[in-house]
């Protein structure tokens, strides 16, 4: 059995923390206002789950303060204080706010396994009702009340629900078992009953929840009749309602036949025009498919490629490590040869002296070389400001001095050994001058020089970053994106820009989406969960060089949108991805925006988007611009080309930077030569720069005339041999450096064309998962598409590889021309079919499910299997609207056609009668079967009444039905119908009577005029309750004594009362299943005012009937009867509180005690009387003896 063993209130009325411990039957007995309600009503509440509709809080009190006792006030501790003048005022133990926590633990003592189940909720001052956070259950786990608090600064405290439930989850899992939440009190209920029942029949929750709460409620019984009638017996429940459906329905198909025909011909029509849709949909699919296969052979022929290149750069490789290897092995023979050689040479004097004057010789070429081109940077710097200058100079005369000193400085630099020096000189003075005059022009040159080699070198920054990021991404973004790409790699975040993550399985639909979302596409799916560092790197860049309006997608914020499916009139249905939060960022924007086919569309939705580019939002409609198709970014990856160019963006970049920072430079020197000095100053410095020149020049030319001189025949011969020898070495080391680069650049390529291959493969398995896809569309025609596929090809000619790699074919690309155009036919003749179709249903009134708002289609195996092909709910298997309206309109001329109304007036009219004849056995019969079903119920509830034993005076007790007479016409002819049958019985007047007569005929006149409901049909004919009076037999030895409803009212009050106890309690027992559980189930009875006015033997009769139906019972009662209670139980339970402190002491009865307590109690020890009666008799006799 499953037993009630322990009970833990954290913050619940007076008591902040309490674990109590329980075994069996329980007395909780104390005075009044000790608390002894409020424990009842704690277990109640876990027992019920707080359900509103059956909550009996403090049941048997008689005071008005019952009413008042509510959740939230049990939960903040109202206690009410009388003060001396006699009004009532409000205690509170928690005066701000609680959270509070009530479990129960049951224990299986077969086998040995517990479950805790419980509820938490909190109330505060500031709020008029409560807030339930959880109901709970947790399998396989003994909740202690430790469980439910933690220690914290501010002291012991009730666990935060969240962190309750975490801790409640990982002790479920330890034990094996998963923790059970629940939101509603119901589908609490139900799982608290699954686990307190056996398994072997199911507990209804309704019947438990009635039968528990009237047991609560023993004290005041209004009479045995009520009380059998609401709690004991099933309740009637017959529909008529659909029985005036049918008869108005009967009546409106006169008119139905009328219009039959016009709606065939309308429907035929509408038929005709899905038709053409269908046509066109398989076409437009058949074109996709086939648009896919080309897709899947141009990436198949790109891998080929590919595989073929990476064969060719291997065997490259291979060839250039052989190549590299033979000459490492000759640069082995010759360098010793020519190191031999170069020393003999060196040793030699003659041969020593010469090198010495080849260095010098050499040294003086650079000194030479150095001074001419000092002399030449500062006469070409006068020489480029001067021309810079006459570009600028309006004034004819100085333009031509101008450009006079330029010619002569020019002139001198490319001829300086023989130019006249005094000339120069002449020259660089009047540039000087010039320049000098002109130093305001030559700076505002200057900065604008710096601001073209700024623009210039901006640009190429960025270029530098597009290129990095499309390198890293795979995708072409803007400046920002690229620099949060960028910024990403760098930190080692991994990040992927949204466009790189999705896919658009509707190519034609593409642009618009694309132009929809606009830089959403460019903002970042970070992976690994470090969303947080992503936003710290962009947050952390200053402010001169931040990065805007780049967005990082948060998970958190997308959870409610990650299992939203939209819908089939939804754009978003169009966009797909691997990665759920690219997909949930996306269809978060695009919620709601609908597929506009024309301006009707665009003006019905809020939100909608066209093929062309319309949107219409915010209250209006506007053109967003088309993205041209190669630059689309959804699911394109940047190709060698795009990199290419993009590299050879950043070269011409770079040249232009290179010139900008180099006439930059010129302007500065420039100026800084003007500014450091006077013409006279430039002068000398030229002067001084002519004589080292010619200084160096004369020892250059002395070098060479001893140079001149041929050396010995054997140094010469020697020295040949050397240079032989080493200009052989250079060669063999060239070929080394070649072979080794080429291998290099082989490697590289291997690398790169590794990686292409990879690219190309998983271009070729998602071209394949393209055409797997478009083959499965259910519209897709593998003979339509080879028929498509001989037409493009006779058009086009063959297949040409495309422009670039991942690109599609010319054919791709008609071939979803083509489908693009058959989607517009398509799209147009489900509008005019749909407008056909809308007309129709207002015309006659009909529904057709599929063109209400917010229809949605579901899996076919999602539908009851009661479902049949032809119905309603059936159309939900469709998967898209206009189908399920070609099959809806498809499916309605059939049965118009079929169910030939037009001919059918006589028959209609014959099988209104046959309904309204069906209709009367109908009723006749579902009462009788409900009749039936009371005497089982009433048979079982007697059979186990007759088990227990007798209670005071040797009663037992039975129930009674006795039929009313004045239906008792109308109670045999229903009886008639359920011995017949229900097709079996010819119906007649004389069969029920005049009274059944003139019901039923009320019935049907109601459905006539439509007014018969369920609330307005006669009783007598809808309840079979009102056939019977019920009751409760009293007998002793099996003999009827007297009925309860006689009882009722008269004696001590205890004589009429426990048969109630019996009743409720046998009631409970048959809603717990407990005669089916076969000592495998549990349930528990709550008593308050427990055996109020009973005596002693029909207290004990009472318990001892409840415990053997298997019932654990709670019994609340005060201290005065301790004595009548406590005898029966297993634990005692004493409470009682000091203003708002609780105390409570409980004691376990143990086998012994009891047994003790009931050798005491005549009722239980019969012969106690006998001997005691005896013992007395022979103490007279021997009084009287003596």
């Amino acid at each position: 059995m499953k037993r009630l063993s322990r009970i833990n209130l954290v913050q619940f009325h007076v008591y902040e923390k309490e674990q109590i411990e329980i075994a069996g039957n329980t007395a909780i007995l104390g005075d009044n206002g000790s608390g002894k309600s409020t424990i009842l009503d704690a277990i109640q509440l876990v027992m019920t789950g707080g359900h509103g509709n059956y909550r009996s809080f403090n049941a048997q009190s008689s005071s008005s303060s019952a009413s008042k006792r509510t959740i939230r006030s049990y939960l903040l501790g109202t206690l009410e204080s009388k003060s001396q003048d006699g009004s009532v005022d409000e205690v509170l133990v928690r005066d701000e706010a609680a959270y509070s926590y009530i479990t129960l633990t049951f224990w299986d003592t077969k086998r040995e396994t517990p479950f805790t189940a419980g509820i938490c909720a909190s109330a505060s001052q500031s709020q008029s009702d409560h807030t339930v956070h959880g109901l709970f259950l947790l399998p396989g786990v003994a909740l202690e009340a430790n469980d439910l608090t933690e220690y914290t600064a501010a002291g012991e405290l009730p666990l935060a629900w969240k962190d309750f439930e975490a801790r409640a989850n990982k002790r479920c899992r330890d034990a094996g078992r998963t923790l059970i939440v629940k939101d509603g009190a119901e589908a609490y209920v139900k799982a608290l009953l699954t686990q307190l029942g056996s398994g072997r029949a199911r507990i209804d929750e309704r019947s438990y929840l009635r039968a528990f709460t009237k047991a609560l409620q023993l004290r005041d019984i209004d009479g045995v009749d009520k009380f059998v009638r609401q709690h004991i017996v099933p309740t009637g429940d017959i529909d008529v309602a659909e029985f005036g459906i049918q008869i108005q329905q009967f009546n409106e198909l006169r008119a139905l036949i009328a219009s039959t025909r016009q709606n065939i011909e309308e429907l035929g029509r509408i038929e005709e025009r899905y038709g053409r849709a269908e046509r066109a949909i398989e076409r437009h699919a058949s074109l996709m498919g086939l648009a896919a296969e080309y897709d899947y052979e141009a990436a198949a022929e790109a891998e080929s490629d590919a595989q073929d290149q990476l064969t060719l750069h291997a065997d490259t490789f291979e060839a250039a490590n052989k190549h590299a290897g033979q000459a490492e092995l000759k640069l082995g023979t010759i360098r010793p040869e020519f190191e031999a050689l170069d020393q003999e040479c060196r040793t030699r004097p003659e041969l020593a002296d010469r090198a010495k004057d080849e260095k010098d010789a050499e040294r003086a070429r650079r000194n030479c070389k150095r001074t001419q081109e000092q002399i030449n940077v500062r006469l070409r710097a006068q020489a480029e400001g001067l021309t810079h200058l006459a570009q600028h100079e309006s004034n004819d005369e100085h333009r031509s001095r101008l450009r006079r000193v330029a010619r002569g400085l020019h002139d001198a630099r490319t001829d300086l050994e023989n130019t006249n020096r005094d000339r120069l000189l002449e020259h660089v003075v009047d540039a000087a001058g010039l320049l000098k005059t002109s130093i305001k022009t030559l700076r505002a040159d200057l900065g604008d020089a710096t601001s073209k080699r700024q623009d210039a070198q901006s640009r190429l920054k960025e270029a530098k970053e597009r290129l990095a990021a499309m390198e890293s991404s795979g995708s072409l973004l803007g400046h920002n994106s690229s620099r949060a790409a960028n910024l990403f790699r760098d930190k080692g975040i991994p990040a992927s820009p949204i466009c790189s993550l999705l896919r658009v399985t509707d190519p034609a639909w593409q642009p618009a989406i694309e132009a929809y979302l606009g830089g959403q596409l460019e903002d970042f799916v970070v992976h690994d969960d470090r969303e947080a560092e992503a936003v710290r790197a962009i947050r952390e860049v200053p402010a001169h060089e931040a990065i805007y309006d780049v967005r990082v997608a948060q998970p958190r914020h997308l959870q409610q949108h990650r299992d939203r499916t939209p819908g089939p009139d939804d754009v978003a249905r169009l966009i797909e991805s691997d990665n759920w939060i690219a997909l949930a960022y996306v269809r978060a924007s695009m919620r709601n925006v609908r597929f506009a086919i024309g301006e009707a569309d665009l003006s019905r939705h809020t939100r909608a988007l066209s093929q062309d580019g319309m949107v219409s939002s915010g209250g209006g409609t506007a053109r967003k611009r088309l993205p041209p198709k190669g630059q689309l970014r959804i699911g394109v990856r940047v190709d060698e080309e795009e990199l290419a160019e993009a590299t050879r963006e950043i070269s011409r970049l770079h040249t232009i930077f290179s010139e900008a920072e180099q006439a930059e430079r010129r302007l500065s020197r420039l100026i800084d030569q003007i500014e450091s000095g006077t013409s006279d100053q430039a002068k000398a410095e030229v002067l001084q720069d002519l004589e080292q020149f010619s200084s160096d020049t004369e020892e250059l030319r002395l070098l060479e005339d001893r140079l001149s001189a041929a050396p010995s025949q054997s140094a010469q011969e020697l020295r040949e041999r050397r240079d032989a020898k080493k200009k052989e070495l250079d060669t063999v080391d060239k070929q080394l450096q070649e072979a080794q680069k080429e291998a290099s650049v082989a490697e590289a390529n291997i690398k790169h064309t590794n990686e292409r291959v990879q690219t190309c493969v998983s271009a070729r398995q998602e071209c394949q998962r393209m055409v797997d896809q478009a083959q499965a569309e259910p519209f897709f025609d593998a003979q339509l598409a080879d028929s498509e596929r001989q037409r493009i090809d006779t058009e086009l000619g063959n297949v040409q590889a495309p422009t670039r790699p991942g690109g599609e074919t010319d054919h791709a690309a008609r071939a979803r021309e083509l489908a693009a155009h058959a989607q517009g036919v398509h799209d147009r003749a489900v509008t005019e079919a749909r407008d056909e179709l809308l007309g129709y249903t207002a015309r006659t009134e009909m529904d057709c499910p599929p063109l209400r708002t917010g229809w949605r289609p579901e899996a076919e195996d999602a539908l009851d299997d009661d479902f049949s092909a032809d119905s309603d709910e059936a159309l939900k298997s469709w998967p898209t609207a206009w189908q399920a309206c070609m099959h809806w309109a498809r499916r309605e001329k059939q049965i118009l056609e079929s169910s030939k109304l037009v001919d059918q007036k006589a028959r209609a009219d014959s099988a209104l009668t046959e309904a309204k004849n069906a209709f009367r056995r109908d009723i006749a019969y579902k009462l009788n079967e409900q009749m039936q079903l009371m005497k089982t119920r009433l048979h079982e509830m007697n059979r186990m009444l007759k088990s227990c034993k007798p209670f005071s005076q040797g009663e037992r007790y039975q129930f009674s039905y006795k039929a009313r007479p004045e239906h008792a016409d109308l109670r045999r002819f229903i009886e008639h119908v359920g011995q017949a049958g229900e097709d079996e019985l010819p119906f007649g007047d004389e069969e029920a009577g005049a009274s059944a007569h003139a019901a039923m005929e009320r019935l049907i006149e109601m459905a006539e005029q439509g007014l018969l409901s369920d609330d307005t049909a006669p009783t007598v004919l809808t309840d079979y309750r009102e056939f019977y009076a019920f009751d409760l037999e009293i007998r002793v030895n099996d003999k009827i004594v007297n009925l309860l409803s006689n009882r009722t009212g008269g004696g001590s009050g205890g004589e009429h009362r426990t048969p109630f106890y019996v009743i409720a309690g046998a009631s409970l027992a048959r809603a717990y299943r407990l005669d089916e559980a076969e000592d495998d189930g549990g349930g528990l009875m709550l008593l308050d005012e427990a055996f109020y006015s009973m005596d002693q033997q029909n207290s004990t009769a009472a318990v001892e009937f409840l415990s053997q139906r298997g019932l654990q019972l709670i019994m609340a009662a005060p201290e005065t009867d301790r004595s009548k209670i406590s005898a029966t139980c297993d634990t005692v339970m004493d409470i009682g509180r000091e203003g708002t402190t609780p105390w409570m002491h409980i004691t376990h009865v143990k086998s012994a005690a009891r047994e003790l307590l009931a050798s005491d109690d005549p009722h239980q020890q019969p012969d106690l009387l006998e001997v005691e009666t005896r013992r007395v008799e022979n103490e007279q006799s021997r009084q009287t003896t003596q």
